[in-house]
Formats: structure tokens, C-alpha cells, sequence
């Protein structure tokens, strides 16, 4: 079985992927993803503007044997491959560094390797408002004086677009290591930058910042010193960060396409 999943994992980095087939599937209601899986070749499962984590699956048949799951430490796509003595339906548990949790059924089929795309969920009415009504007292969300109705009804629609990891007609999204104008803000509260998703268009850009305490001690972000060059409004997460842990910062940015 590895050194099937080795042969094939050369033969596909080796590919060009024009040549593969590919679908893109949103997830039910329930997180739960149905997909064929090839049974000969192999199955590539990228998450939009996430990564997957860690996946947990679950026994069936031949536990050992049924199929393994790949994670591209650089893209964080999953590469299924199916084992000759797997079952015809198979399962397993994957959570993303987004934090979502899906569990995914799979078809085993004859059918040649497959790429599967999988949308990014959007949040229910209740989870945006929630989050809203937590970001939205004191000091946990900064806007710069002057803001006209129009950036301040737009950055609304972002943060939530970002908390959700929704898409938005009209607006791109790109994925950056940091963003170089915000490593001494950050640096100077003791943070850095773990990977940032851009979305951009209408004349202003979101993006969602994966930021890590560098400290010894536990820390808020303040987000009062993160209002920097264009930025119009901060927010994130208002929890303490322990030494060495990640919380999400969002940035509104007008006129940075």
C-alpha cells in the first residue's frame, strides 16, 4: 500500500492537472461531503481558501488496508487512495484549519483520478450575528473617525464574508504567507503572521490574518494599533492568547486592490 501511494503521488505531481478530471461540491446542511473516489487511480480533495488539518477515519472492513489520506503540507489538499480490499463505501472525519469539521462519504468507482474542490460554507443568519453582537462592543472592533456609509456598509459585508469564509460575487480571493506592511505592527504586540486570505474588489480589500503570540505570556491583540496606512476598521478575536496559539484578525482595507 505506500509504495502504491508513493508511485501514484510521483505520477501526479508529474501530470498536468488540465488532464484531470475535476468537480466542485458544497457541503450539506450537516457538513457532510459525498464524492466519488476513484478506485484505481487517486482522489484530490482542496479545500477553497482553507487547508486541511487533520483527518480521523474511520474503520471499515480492513482498517489498515481500505484507503489512505495524503496531506500536501504545502497546499494542504488531501490525496485519497483506495486500498484492494477497501469497500465500496468508505467515510472519515477531516477538520481544517479554518476550524470547520466535515465528514466525508465516499463511492469507491472505477473512474479515473479524480480532483474534487470543495466550496467554503457560508454561516448561518445566527452564527454571523453572533459573532457580530461579541465584536462589536468597547474597544473589540476599531474604525478610523470619518468613514462614510458606504465603506462602513461594505466592511460589514467583508467581516462577515471572512468570519463565514463565504464567497462574494465581485470579489477575488488569494492566499499570502503575510502581508509585509503589517509585520511590525504585529511584531511590536508580540505576534506573527501564520497565513493570511486576501478578498478583493469594489475598491477595498478584507483580509483574514492567522496571527500567533510569540510571547511568553498571554495576550490580547490590540487592534487599536493594527489602523495602519488605509486600514478603516479591525476586529478579531477578543480572547487571550496563549503563548505560542493562533487567533484570527480581520482587516478592512479601502482602496487596495
Amino acid at each position: 500500500m505506500r509504495i502504491r501511494t508513493l508511485c501514484l503521488l510521483a505520477a501526479i505531481s508529474a501530470a498536468p492537472l488540465q488532464a484531470l478530471a475535476q468537480v466542485t461540491l458544497e457541503p450539506n446542511a450537516n457538513s457532510v461531503i459525498s464524492l466519488e473516489a476513484s478506485k484505481t487511480g487517486m482522489t484530490r480533495i482542496a479545500f477553497n481558501d482553507d487547508r486541511a488539518n487533520s483527518v480521523q477515519k474511520i474503520a471499515e472492513g480492513h482498517p489498515e488496508g481500505d484507503f489512505s489520506a495524503t496531506k500536501d503540507p504545502a497546499t494542504g489538499d488531501l490525496y485519497i487512495v483506495i486500498g484492494e480490499e477497501a469497500q465500496q463505501n468508505l467515510s472519515f472525519f477531516v477538520s481544517t484549519d479554518a476550524g470547520r469539521t466535515y465528514q466525508v462519504m465516499m463511492r469507491v468507482r472505477d473512474v479515473p483520478t479524480l480532483q474534487v474542490s470543495i466550496a467554503a460554507p457560508e454561516a448561518s443568519k445566527e452564527e454571523v450575528e453572533e459573532y457580530l453582537a461579541a465584536t462589536n462592543n468597547g474597544r473589540d472592533q476599531v474604525e478610523r473617525p470619518g468613514r462614510d456609509t458606504q465603506v462602513s456598509d461594505l466592511a460589514s459585508v467583508l467581516i462577515k464574508a471572512m468570519y463565514s469564509g463565504a464567497r462574494i460575487d465581485g470579489f477575488k480571493t488569494r492566499r499570502f504567507r503575510k502581508l509585509d506592511w503589517l509585520v511590525g505592527p504585529l511584531a511590536a504586540q508580540g505576534f506573527s503572521q501564520r497565513g493570511v486570505i486576501e478578498w478583493s474588489g469594489n475598491g477595498a480589500s478584507g483580509y483574514a490574518i492567522t496571527v500567533r503570540n510569540e510571547r511568553a505570556e498571554p495576550q490580547k491583540v490590540n487592534f487599536g494599533r493594527l489602523a495602519v496606512f488605509n486600514v478603516v476598521a479591525a476586529t478579531g478575536d477578543q480572547e487571550e492568547i496563549a503563548r505560542r496559539k493562533t487567533a484570527q484578525v480581520f482587516l478592512i482595507v479601502k482602496g487596495a486592490e
